[in-house]
């Protein structure tokens, strides 16, 4: 798994890239402690037809505040 440093955008969805060759529980763990120290926290992931994982974050559940995506067949989380 490689983390971004840099703000890098994704030629093909042109979100920006946060992890590249990541399982999707490596990203989701990945975003659970990052999000943990600002009291926020994963609390949906749902598959979508853009053959994007949209993974919803925020303090509480319905409560969205950022939006990620895992593609699975390249391994990168990205995000708006």
């Amino acid at each position: 798994m490689k983390a971004f440093k840099t703000a890098t955008k994704d030629s093909k969805t042109g979100y920006e890239l946060y992890l590249s060759e990541a399982s999707y529980n490596m990203a989701v763990e990945w975003l659970n402690l990052k999000t943990k120290q600002t009291g926020r926290c994963v609390w949906k992931c749902k598959a979508e037809d853009d053959g994007l994982i949209h993974i919803y974050v925020g303090k509480q559940e319905g409560n969205l505040e950022k939006m990620f995506f895992y593609d699975e067949e390249r391994g990168y989380l990205l995000g708006e």
